[in-house]
């Protein structure tokens, strides 16, 4: 509720011909919200390269609306880039000027600006968030480990916590990948969505795939039929 309230809270301000950019690999939470607005929604890939941002941002282009990781290909956006990016064509195509602060909210840096928008969701809104912001910041520093706790900042206690939490998350993908990748599990039709990589740097441990024929291309098996066999394998 909380990114489809602020669309919601916006619309009166909303003039005709305003356009929302937001990106089609992203999860339902953020398009749909901007999507239902009574204007003009752009869709891009945030897989894609920076170059097929440049287009679509225009004079009226009000918000550029993106996960700092991809919900369905799993890979990271890149979200300093594309803030740089989405400045300098708002700057060349007269948008709406703007100034830009910088926050560090996990361990992506981020530019927001006043008027050409960029939002950065690492997870779905909800109670989630709430319980988020506080219950964890008090516990992510004891993932630090011991060694000099009273010689580093919290900054540095943080940063240190979600590197090891990113080490971990490597170590949890990489037999999946493996297994993904195998030969075996190739020949079945399974292929991988997003990058086919267990790097930390280059994707999150959301792994989607698809189970293809033998054309490579039609869908042999629906999502749903995935999961019920899973659910009868691990007797749910």
């Amino acid at each position: 509720m909380l990114v489809e309230n602020l669309p919601r809270a916006m619309e009166p301000q909303i003039n005709e011909g305003d356009e929302f950019i937001v990106s089609f690999t992203d999860h339902e939470a953020n398009v749909g919200s901007w999507s239902r607005l009574t204007t003009i929604h752009i869709m891009w890939s945030s897989a894609a390269s920076l170059d097929d941002l440049k287009d679509p941002i225009i004079s009226q282009t009000l918000i550029v609306a993106f996960t700092a990781c991809s919900n369905i290909l799993g890979a990271w956006t890149r979200p300093k880039e594309v803030a740089t990016l989405v400045r300098r064509v708002a700057r060349q195509k007269d948008t709406k000027k703007s100034q830009a602060f910088f926050r560090q909210l996990s361990h992506f840096p981020i530019a927001l600006f006043s008027q050409v928008y960029l939002k950065l969701q690492l997870g779905g809104p909800g109670y989630e968030v709430t319980y988020g912001t506080t219950g964890v910041p008090p516990y992510l520093p004891s993932l630090a480990g011991n060694v000099g706790v009273g010689d580093r900042s919290e900054s540095e206690l943080l940063n240190e916590a979600f590197r090891r939490i990113a080490a971990h998350e490597e170590n949890l993908m990489k037999p999946i990948i493996g297994f993904l990748l195998s030969e075996e599990v190739k020949k079945a039709g399974v292929r991988i969505v997003g990058p086919e990589s267990a790097d930390e740097e280059v994707r999150a441990p959301t792994i989607s795939f698809v189970v293809v024929g033998q054309d490579g291309k039609t869908k042999r098996l629906q999502s749903t039929d995935v999961v019920a066999e899973s659910d009868y394998r691990g007797g749910l």
